[in-house]
C-alpha cells in the first residue's frame, strides 16, 4: 500500500520496523549458544534469521538495487523468485540454504575535519 501511495518514508520505515525485529530475534535466540547442545534450535533459528534477511532485501531492492542484489546472490535467491510473492505466503529458499561469501555492502564515509 505504502508504494502504490508513493509514500516512501512509511515504506521504508516498515522495512525497517521489520529488519528491528529480525535483529531482535537473532539476538534474543543466541543460536551461537546452541552449537555445541542443540544443533537443530540452532539451524532453525539461522534459517529463519536467513529468510527475513533475504526478505527485507527484497522489500528494499526498489530503493537500493545494487546492495540488496549483492545479499541476494550471496543468499543464492533465484532471480525468478525476487519479487514480492512471499508476501502471499510463497518460499523464497529451499530448505537448505547454501550461502556464498559476501563483501562489504556499504563503505564507512569518514569526515576529514
Amino acid at each position: 500500500d505504502y508504494i502504490d501511495d508513493q509514500d516512501i518514508n512509511s515504506y521504508i520505515n516498515y522495512i525497517l520496523e521489520r529488519l528491528f525485529a529480525a535483529n531482535k530475534y537473532f539476538n534474543d535466540e543466541e543460536p551461537w549458544k546452541n552449537k555445541n547442545t542443540n544443533i537443530e534450535k540452532m539451524n532453525n533459528t539461522l534459517h529463519i534469521a536467513l529468510e527475513q534477511i533475504g526478505k527485507i532485501s527484497l522489500l528494499m531492492n526498489p530503493i537500493i538495487p545494487d546492495a540488496t542484489n549483492k545479499v541476494l546472490d550471496a543468499l543464492n535467491i533465484k532471480t525468478d523468485v525476487r519479487n514480492l510473492s512471499f508476501l502471499d505466503g510463497k518460499e523464497i529458499f529451499d530448505k537448505e540454504i547454501k550461502i556464498k561469501e559476501l563483501n562489504i555492502l556499504f563503505k564507512k564515509i569518514q569526515n576529514d575535519n
